[in-house]
């Protein structure tokens, strides 16, 4: 009789372990799904304090994950691949992506400039190099976004080779019609969905009037990163997460299931100070993802 109820006390307490956290205790990154995550162009205006003391500050927060930009010939503001992944270590912060836009390899056929940021990337220890951006001179057709679409493929048929993946990330532009399509249509279309991932901008995809939640279902896995921006209703402006018209917490309930791998805040108008901002949509945040 003392052995059953020894058994039955140690099984109940077993079970009360694995539902409970721990009296005082708090969850660690490896244990979430999700690291917090922040695109490093949110604070741009705070760059010429230097790269050091701006990661600082990110960490402070309590972002842990952080999407690179301005990347320029091997090098982030002014640090080589070394020296910038040494002050990623030195401030705990991972870099699984970054966004390298090469107009000379896009569209001159250099691909020893994306080969090379496929080296680059590697140093860094990042999954995902990004294409963020197609100027306005190169939107303007249906063959223009063709012509895009193949050299999307070889950007990803090098990231392949070089042990990375590749996606490409959307604004508004992308979704305007051209001759009875859109550019976000034909990049869909023209390329390897093997290959091509997606990094979708939710922001600029309810500014464009589409619904996240359908697009995710159509897009089939193919989406695996985020850029969470929020919406002031009025102004259709970006503000804070958590302070706009986006429903943030449906769609992170969901993100696992659709194959979401990352997702970064990203901040491009400010109705604060970018460090105030970050730690709005951070707090947010925290409340709303797992």
């Amino acid at each position: 009789m003392k052995r059953r109820i020894f058994l039955r006390n140690s099984a109940m307490a077993s079970l009360a372990y694995t539902i409970l956290p721990s009296c005082g205790s708090s969850e660690t990154a490896s244990e979430r799904h999700y690291k917090y995550g922040l695109q490093l162009y949110t604070v741009r205006d705070e760059m010429p304090q230097g790269l050091d003391k701006v990661l600082e500050k990110i960490a402070s927060v309590g972002y842990e994950s952080l999407e690179m930009y301005g990347y320029n010939e091997g090098q982030y503001f002014g640090h080589d691949m070394a020296a910038t992944k040494a002050l990623l270590q030195k401030h705990n912060l991972v870099s699984p992506s970054a966004h390298v836009y090469n107009p000379p390899f896009l569209f001159e056929g250099k691909d020893d400039i994306w080969k090379k940021a496929v080296e680059d990337a590697n140093v860094l220890g990042q999954n995902y190099l990004i294409v963020p951006w197609l100027q306005e001179d190169k939107r303007g057709s249906v063959d223009g976004y063709k012509r895009l679409a193949l050299r999307l493929n070889q950007a990803a048929e090098m990231c392949k080779a070089g042990g990375l993946k590749f996606a490409y990330h959307n604004h508004d532009f992308e979704f305007a019609p051209i001759d009875g399509t859109t550019g976000f249509d034909i990049i869909c279309k023209e390329t390897d969905a093997s290959m091509v991932n997606l990094e979708l901008d939710l922001f600029w995809v309810v500014y464009s009037g589409k619904d996240p939640k359908q697009m995710m279902q159509d897009l089939a896995g193919r989406v695996k990163l985020w850029h969470i921006k929020d919406m002031n209703p009025e102004t259709r402006t970006n503000i804070e997460i958590g302070k706009g018209s986006i429903d943030f917490t449906s769609l992170m309930a969901e993100a696992r299931s659709w194959g979401v791998e990352h997702y970064y805040v990203e901040q491009e108008n400010y109705t604060v100070s970018p460090y105030d901002s970050i730690e709005k949509s951070f707090a947010y945040m925290k409340t709303i993802s797992s």
